[in-house]
């Protein structure tokens, strides 16, 4: 999935002419909002406790669900996903904002985006 995600990134970079010097930055962004979201406690909690549960037969992984350029918005929209055999179960859904690194969560089922802050006292 990550590889088709990665095909299509780079193809939508090609139609709107970018060069390869702009896809490597896109890359480097990409590579550095993943790794803050995979920072993130909750992130980590998520994941031990799927590999903990299946055995280390599951993981949790992050996907660009959609760049600024596909949602015509200043974010990414990263989604921590795990395969279960049949589908990908999201379990979290952050947008990010790539100019400061700031995460919010996207509460899907009330359409609402909260700092992590508001997040973390919906959780507790």
């Amino acid at each position: 999935m990550n590889i088709i995600l990665s095909i299509i990134t780079l193809f939508q970079l090609s139609i709107l002419n970018m060069d390869k010097t702009t896809i490597k930055r896109e890359d480097q962004t990409e590579t550095q909002i993943i790794y803050t979201v995979a920072q993130l406690p909750e992130v980590k909690l998520k994941k031990a406790e799927i590999e903990r549960i299946t055995k280390g037969k599951r993981h949790l992984k992050l996907i660009i669900h959609a760049t600024p350029q596909e949602v015509q918005k200043d974010y990414y929209w990263v989604k921590a996903v795990e395969d279960n055999g049949t589908s990908l179960v999201t379990h979290f859904n952050f947008y990010v904002f790539p100019k400061n690194l700031e995460i919010r969560f996207y509460d899907i089922a009330n359409d609402k985006i909260m700092n992590l802050k508001t997040w973390r006292k919906t959780i507790k």
